[in-house]
């Protein structure tokens, strides 16, 4: 019952946010196959969908568990919804994906500042194409995030939204440090008002090296990945900072929202 649940509330919340029937039909038939594509095969996966959304931004994404997960938790959930009263203008995006959240943050936020940052190549195509088709000026940086810059291995995962570094990794990728990234928003002083931070595990060794930029930072939005490492490392990191969690959105595998006290 809990699934079917699930299923009714995901379609009536596309019903709701779709701009017309065509993007309905194949926003819900997608969330109803989300619990098939488990058994089905690599060319299902690869299928790619393009829906319109009632305030006109368009959403590109494939036909995998990632993706559909992706838009359920960015813009049916709205797992980055900020407190009450926030307006940032610049946000950084570490682990873009393929964009929905920078999109998100762009429409509703009208943040006019966006660095978006993505390691793989496939995932950064289609972050492009996505920001390009909603005419959204951001900056991508085709790299992973790490405490200092150099190279390093990153393992792809099946699900094109979980893959991350490691040192057996198949793929090598460029490394960019946090100073880069902010210096990328062009504003003065290179600080952002949002960071939003979901890069597989990766966070734990990113706050644990120089965080003198997170002066810089206003706010945090992270999901923290508790089976993959010290997740109270990082929030310690952050409070060291100056960073407080909110306490309705406690950490612990959802996303956590950390302002500045």
């Amino acid at each position: 019952m809990g699934t079917l649940a699930n299923v009714v509330s995901e379609i009536a919340h596309a019903h709701r946010l779709a701009a017309d029937r065509r993007s309905f039909v194949r926003w819900s038939t997608d969330i109803m196959a989300y619990r098939l594509l488990r058994v089905w095969g690599p060319r299902r996966r690869a299928r790619m969908r393009t829906i319109t959304l009632a305030d006109e931004t368009r959403l590109t994404y494939r036909c995998s568990r990632g993706d559909l997960l992706a838009l359920r938790e960015v813009w049916v959930d709205e797992v980055y919804r900020l407190p009450k009263g926030q307006c940032p203008r610049s946000l950084v995006d570490l682990g873009a994906n393929i964009g929905l959240a920078s999109i998100w943050f762009a429409r509703t936020y009208r943040c006019e500042l966006i660095v978006a940052v993505e390691p793989l190549p496939d995932n950064a195509r289609l972050l492009r194409r996505n920001l390009r088709q909603n005419g959204i000026a951001a900056t991508v940086l085709e790299c992973a995030v790490g405490p200092a810059a150099g190279e390093a291995r990153f393992a792809p995962s099946k699900e094109p939204n979980s893959g991350r570094l490691a040192r057996e990794g198949e793929l090598a990728v460029e490394v960019c440090s946090m100073d880069v990234v902010l210096a990328a928003l062009g504003a003065e002083g290179a600080g952002a008002d949002v960071v939003k931070i979901d890069i597989e595990g990766a966070e734990e060794a990113l706050l644990g090296g120089d965080v003198g930029w997170l002066a810089n930072v206003g706010t945090v939005v992270a999901e923290l990945h508790c089976d993959d490492g010290d997740a109270q490392a990082v929030v310690s990191a952050l409070e060291q900072a100056g960073l407080q969690a909110l306490p309705d959105r406690a950490a612990g595998g959802a996303v956590t929202v950390f302002v500045r006290t």
